[in-house]
Protein backbone atom coordinates (compact mmCIF):
# COMPACT_ATOMS: atom_id res chain seq x y z
CA UNK A 1 0.00 0.00 0.00
CA UNK A 2 1.02 3.58 -0.58
CA UNK A 3 0.41 6.25 1.99
CA UNK A 4 1.32 9.89 1.53
CA UNK A 5 0.95 12.47 4.29
CA UNK A 6 2.18 16.03 4.57
CA UNK A 7 4.51 16.89 7.40
CA UNK A 8 4.09 19.27 10.31
CA UNK A 9 3.83 22.22 10.87
CA UNK A 10 3.31 25.53 9.14
CA UNK A 11 1.46 27.63 11.69
CA UNK A 12 2.34 28.38 15.32
CA UNK A 13 0.60 26.34 18.01
CA UNK A 14 -2.17 28.86 18.72
CA UNK A 15 -5.91 29.09 18.20
CA UNK A 16 -5.60 32.18 16.05
CA UNK A 17 -3.76 32.97 12.85
CA UNK A 18 -0.01 33.63 13.25
CA UNK A 19 1.24 37.16 13.59
CA UNK A 20 4.64 38.72 12.77
CA UNK A 21 5.25 39.20 16.50
CA UNK A 22 5.85 35.46 17.11
CA UNK A 23 9.38 34.77 18.32
CA UNK A 24 12.04 33.44 15.95
CA UNK A 25 12.28 30.19 17.88
CA UNK A 26 8.54 29.54 17.68
CA UNK A 27 8.51 30.40 14.00
CA UNK A 28 11.45 28.13 13.27
CA UNK A 29 9.90 25.29 15.18
CA UNK A 30 6.64 25.41 13.25
CA UNK A 31 7.56 25.20 9.57
CA UNK A 32 6.24 22.44 7.29
CA UNK A 33 8.18 19.29 6.52
CA UNK A 34 8.53 17.62 3.16
CA UNK A 35 5.75 15.22 2.26
CA UNK A 36 6.82 11.72 3.32
CA UNK A 37 6.00 8.61 1.36
CA UNK A 38 5.79 5.13 2.82
CA UNK A 39 5.73 2.32 0.28
CA UNK A 40 5.76 -0.71 2.54
CA UNK A 41 5.00 -1.80 6.04
CA UNK A 42 7.89 -1.61 8.45
CA UNK A 43 9.86 -4.84 8.68
CA UNK A 44 10.58 -4.12 12.36
CA UNK A 45 7.26 -4.96 13.95
CA UNK A 46 8.71 -7.28 16.58
CA UNK A 47 8.22 -6.32 20.23
CA UNK A 48 10.72 -3.99 21.88
CA UNK A 49 13.06 -5.39 24.50
CA UNK A 50 11.28 -6.14 27.75
CA UNK A 51 11.23 -3.15 30.05
CA UNK A 52 9.00 -1.53 32.64
CA UNK A 53 7.06 1.69 32.80
CA UNK A 54 9.34 4.58 33.82
CA UNK A 55 8.89 6.01 37.29
CA UNK A 56 6.90 9.28 37.47
CA UNK A 57 8.91 12.52 37.47
CA UNK A 58 7.84 15.80 39.09
CA UNK A 59 8.68 18.35 36.41
CA UNK A 60 7.93 21.19 38.83
CA UNK A 61 11.21 20.34 40.55
CA UNK A 62 13.18 18.70 37.72
CA UNK A 63 14.23 20.16 34.37
CA UNK A 64 12.17 18.09 31.95
CA UNK A 65 12.00 17.64 28.17
CA UNK A 66 9.47 15.50 26.31
CA UNK A 67 10.13 13.96 22.89
CA UNK A 68 7.20 13.65 20.49
CA UNK A 69 7.14 12.13 17.02
CA UNK A 70 4.55 12.93 14.34
CA UNK A 71 3.23 11.49 11.07
CA UNK A 72 4.00 7.80 11.61
CA UNK A 73 4.29 4.99 12.01
CA UNK A 74 7.08 5.06 9.43
CA UNK A 75 9.42 2.44 7.94
CA UNK A 76 12.09 3.08 10.62
CA UNK A 77 9.84 3.51 13.64
CA UNK A 78 10.91 0.10 14.95
CA UNK A 79 14.55 1.22 15.02
CA UNK A 80 13.53 4.35 16.92
CA UNK A 81 11.61 2.28 19.45
CA UNK A 82 14.67 0.07 20.00
CA UNK A 83 16.75 3.17 20.75
CA UNK A 84 14.19 4.65 23.13
CA UNK A 85 13.84 1.39 25.04
CA UNK A 86 17.62 0.92 25.26
CA UNK A 87 18.08 4.47 26.53
CA UNK A 88 15.05 4.26 28.85
CA UNK A 89 13.43 7.28 27.23
CA UNK A 90 9.63 7.66 27.10
CA UNK A 91 8.10 9.35 24.06
CA UNK A 92 4.78 10.17 22.44
CA UNK A 93 3.82 9.16 18.91
CA UNK A 94 1.12 11.23 17.22
CA UNK A 95 -0.12 8.75 14.63
CA UNK A 96 -1.78 9.45 11.28
CA UNK A 97 -4.63 7.11 10.42
CA UNK A 98 -3.49 6.49 6.84
CA UNK A 99 -0.09 5.45 8.15
CA UNK A 100 -1.63 3.17 10.77
CA UNK A 101 -3.45 1.38 7.97
CA UNK A 102 -0.12 0.80 6.23
CA UNK A 103 1.45 -0.76 9.34
CA UNK A 104 -1.03 -1.75 12.03
CA UNK A 105 1.50 -4.08 13.63
CA UNK A 106 3.84 -1.17 14.32
CA UNK A 107 1.03 0.90 15.81
CA UNK A 108 0.32 -1.99 18.17
CA UNK A 109 4.00 -2.36 18.99
CA UNK A 110 4.26 1.30 20.00
CA UNK A 111 1.18 0.93 22.18
CA UNK A 112 2.58 -2.18 23.85
CA UNK A 113 6.02 -0.69 24.57
CA UNK A 114 6.27 0.60 28.16
CA UNK A 115 6.90 4.33 28.33
CA UNK A 116 5.34 5.09 24.95
CA UNK A 117 2.17 7.13 24.52
CA UNK A 118 -0.12 7.32 21.48
CA UNK A 119 -1.66 10.56 20.27
CA UNK A 120 -4.16 11.50 17.56
CA UNK A 121 -2.79 13.28 14.46
CA UNK A 122 -5.92 12.92 12.27
CA UNK A 123 -6.64 10.43 9.51
CA UNK A 124 -4.98 12.10 6.52
CA UNK A 125 -3.02 15.08 7.92
CA UNK A 126 -5.02 18.02 6.54
CA UNK A 127 -4.88 21.59 7.78
CA UNK A 128 -7.95 21.54 10.03
CA UNK A 129 -8.36 25.28 9.68
CA UNK A 130 -8.92 24.98 5.93
CA UNK A 131 -11.27 22.02 5.48
CA UNK A 132 -14.37 23.07 7.40
CA UNK A 133 -15.78 21.85 10.68
CA UNK A 134 -17.60 18.79 9.32
CA UNK A 135 -14.53 17.34 7.61
CA UNK A 136 -12.26 18.32 10.50
CA UNK A 137 -14.55 16.56 12.95
CA UNK A 138 -14.44 13.41 10.84
CA UNK A 139 -10.63 13.53 10.58
CA UNK A 140 -10.22 13.76 14.34
CA UNK A 141 -12.97 11.33 15.27
CA UNK A 142 -12.18 8.64 12.70
CA UNK A 143 -8.55 8.46 13.77
CA UNK A 144 -9.54 8.28 17.41
CA UNK A 145 -11.71 5.27 16.62
CA UNK A 146 -9.06 3.67 14.42
CA UNK A 147 -6.34 3.94 17.07
CA UNK A 148 -8.62 2.36 19.66
CA UNK A 149 -9.67 -0.41 17.25
CA UNK A 150 -6.11 -1.28 16.23
CA UNK A 151 -4.30 -0.82 19.55
CA UNK A 152 -6.95 -0.78 22.26
CA UNK A 153 -5.73 2.65 23.38
CA UNK A 154 -8.16 5.47 24.08
CA UNK A 155 -6.00 8.47 23.23
CA UNK A 156 -5.90 11.52 25.49
CA UNK A 157 -3.81 13.86 23.34
CA UNK A 158 -4.49 15.36 19.92
CA UNK A 159 -1.98 17.27 17.79
CA UNK A 160 -3.47 19.17 14.86
CA UNK A 161 -1.41 18.93 11.67
CA UNK A 162 0.73 22.04 11.16
CA UNK A 163 -0.29 23.10 14.68
CA UNK A 164 -3.36 24.59 13.01
CA UNK A 165 -6.66 24.43 14.87
CA UNK A 166 -9.79 26.40 15.70
CA UNK A 167 -12.25 26.72 18.55
CA UNK A 168 -14.48 24.28 16.68
CA UNK A 169 -11.77 21.62 16.40
CA UNK A 170 -10.81 22.18 20.03
CA UNK A 171 -14.45 21.48 20.91
CA UNK A 172 -14.23 18.17 19.03
CA UNK A 173 -11.09 17.25 20.98
CA UNK A 174 -12.83 18.21 24.21
CA UNK A 175 -15.79 15.96 23.40
CA UNK A 176 -13.38 13.08 22.74
CA UNK A 177 -11.50 13.71 25.99
CA UNK A 178 -8.31 14.86 24.28
CA UNK A 179 -6.04 17.76 25.20
CA UNK A 180 -4.56 19.66 22.23
CA UNK A 181 -0.77 19.37 22.40
CA UNK A 182 1.54 21.35 20.14
CA UNK A 183 5.19 22.11 20.88
CA UNK A 184 7.80 24.62 21.97
CA UNK A 185 10.87 23.23 20.15
CA UNK A 186 11.13 21.83 16.64
CA UNK A 187 13.78 19.42 15.33
CA UNK A 188 13.34 21.04 11.89
CA UNK A 189 13.75 17.59 10.37
CA UNK A 190 11.45 18.60 7.52
CA UNK A 191 14.10 21.15 6.53
CA UNK A 192 17.37 19.36 7.29
CA UNK A 193 18.19 15.87 6.04
CA UNK A 194 21.20 14.98 8.15
CA UNK A 195 21.30 13.82 11.76
CA UNK A 196 23.90 16.41 12.72
CA UNK A 197 21.78 19.30 11.46
CA UNK A 198 18.68 17.99 13.25
CA UNK A 199 20.59 17.86 16.53
CA UNK A 200 22.10 21.30 15.97
CA UNK A 201 18.69 22.79 15.21
CA UNK A 202 16.99 21.26 18.24
CA UNK A 203 19.41 21.95 21.08
CA UNK A 204 19.28 25.80 21.15
CA UNK A 205 15.47 25.69 21.45
CA UNK A 206 15.42 23.62 24.62
CA UNK A 207 14.28 25.00 27.96
CA UNK A 208 12.77 23.37 31.05
CA UNK A 209 9.33 22.09 30.12
CA UNK A 210 10.12 21.87 26.40
CA UNK A 211 7.99 19.68 24.17
CA UNK A 212 10.05 18.67 21.13
CA UNK A 213 8.45 18.05 17.74
CA UNK A 214 10.17 15.53 15.45
CA UNK A 215 9.03 13.05 12.81
CA UNK A 216 9.65 9.30 12.86
CA UNK A 217 9.07 9.13 9.09
CA UNK A 218 12.51 10.63 8.41
CA UNK A 219 15.53 8.27 8.55
CA UNK A 220 17.87 11.12 9.48
CA UNK A 221 15.72 11.84 12.51
CA UNK A 222 16.00 8.22 13.64
CA UNK A 223 19.79 8.51 13.30
CA UNK A 224 19.80 11.79 15.25
CA UNK A 225 17.92 10.50 18.29
CA UNK A 226 20.80 8.71 20.10
CA UNK A 227 22.99 11.82 19.93
CA UNK A 228 20.06 14.05 20.79
CA UNK A 229 19.30 12.00 23.90
CA UNK A 230 22.94 12.16 24.99
CA UNK A 231 23.18 15.92 24.50
CA UNK A 232 19.86 16.64 26.19
CA UNK A 233 20.91 14.66 29.25
CA UNK A 234 24.33 16.34 29.26
CA UNK A 235 22.51 19.66 29.67
CA UNK A 236 20.92 18.39 32.86
CA UNK A 237 17.48 17.61 31.46
CA UNK A 238 15.38 14.56 32.28
CA UNK A 239 13.50 13.03 29.35
CA UNK A 240 9.92 12.34 30.38
CA UNK A 241 6.48 11.45 29.08
CA UNK A 242 3.78 13.96 28.17
CA UNK A 243 1.91 12.89 31.29
CA UNK A 244 4.85 13.93 33.46
CA UNK A 245 5.66 17.16 31.68
CA UNK A 246 2.05 18.33 31.41
CA UNK A 247 0.61 16.94 34.62
CA UNK A 248 -3.19 16.73 34.71
CA UNK A 249 -4.65 18.07 31.46
CA UNK A 250 -8.02 19.50 30.44
CA UNK A 251 -9.67 18.11 27.29
CA UNK A 252 -9.91 20.76 24.58
CA UNK A 253 -7.25 22.98 26.16
CA UNK A 254 -4.07 23.72 24.20
CA UNK A 255 -0.62 23.01 25.63
CA UNK A 256 2.68 24.02 24.03
CA UNK A 257 5.05 23.73 26.99
CA UNK A 258 5.05 21.66 30.12
CA UNK A 259 5.67 22.08 33.82
CA UNK A 260 9.05 23.45 34.87
CA UNK A 261 10.87 24.59 38.01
Amino acid sequence: MLAVVAGCASTPPTQTAPTPSESAVTSAATQPSASPTSTAASPSATPSATTTEPAPVDCRTVKCVALTFDDGPGPKTGTLLDTLVKQKVPATFFLVGNMINVDKAMARRIAETPGMTLGNHTMSHPNLRLIGTTKATKEITDNTLLIEKVTGVKVRFMRPPYGSHTKATDAVAKKLGQAVVNWSAGALDWQYNTAAKVVAATMPQLAPGAIVLAHDIHPWTIKAVPTLIKKIRAKGYTLVSLDDILGPTTPGKTYTRGLHP
